[in-house]
């Protein structure tokens, strides 16, 4: 679930640390978050990419207090690459049945993940058969 309902406030400093005395608090739907930052420029960078974000109008995830858009950035890898990074790890050790488990799980697992209304999608039949 995606919010725009975010606060964020002035960069603060604990006296009582001294690895990571920065701070930056904000909020999205309510809930607080913080993250510590070992100098003021960094805290500050932190900060403006937030502000920015919410500015531009960008939804931001209540469960992280993240923009959406970072998380994207965060992790490219897509489900697909994943899972054959996955099976080419394990298939070379793996007995014959244990490689028919993997390729039922995987094929499963990637059947429920991809949105059947989603444009573009190929039918469950011929992504099984891909798999």
């Amino acid at each position: 679930m995606k919010s725009y309902e975010v606060q964020i406030w002035e960069i603060g400093k604990r006296v009582d640390r001294k690895a990571r005395p920065w701070r930056v608090r904000w909020a999205v739907s309510g809930q607080r978050f913080e993250d510590m930052f070992r100098t003021k420029a960094l805290a500050h960078s932190f900060r403006a990419e937030l502000v920015q974000a919410a500015n531009a109008g960008e939804p931001f995830d209540p469960a992280t207090g993240r923009p959406v858009s970072e998380a994207k950035t965060k992790n490219p890898t897509t489900w697909y690459a994943h899972s054959r990074a996955y099976v080419e790890m394990k298939w070379p050790r793996a007995a014959a049945k244990t490689r028919r488990s993997i390729v039922e799980a995987l094929t499963s697992i990637t059947v429920t993940l991809t949105r059947p209304t989603k444009r573009g999608r190929p039918t469950d039949a011929l992504l099984r058969e891909a798999l």
